[in-house]
């Protein structure tokens, strides 16, 4: 964001997070398709697995992007 921010432009973050379950980093920028969704409507319906929250990996990667 800073290299951004360093071209003196605006600069509008609109959305920001990281997937809070474990095993996520080593299937990101595709760690949303752990959502099923409704074929005829398109609402998600229900995760197509199990998976664990883990809050550490999903600090340890924004405090990465701090740097």
């Amino acid at each position: 964001m800073r290299d951004l921010v360093a071209q003196g432009k605006p600069l509008a973050i609109t959305g920001w997070g990281t997937a809070t379950w474990r095993g996520a980093a080593d299937v990101a920028p595709r760690s949303n398709e752990i959502v099923e969704y409704d074929t005829a409507t398109g609402a998600p319906v229900r995760l197509n697995g199990d998976y664990v929250r883990d809050e550490a990996s999903q600090a340890a990667y924004l405090a990465e992007q701090r740097s």
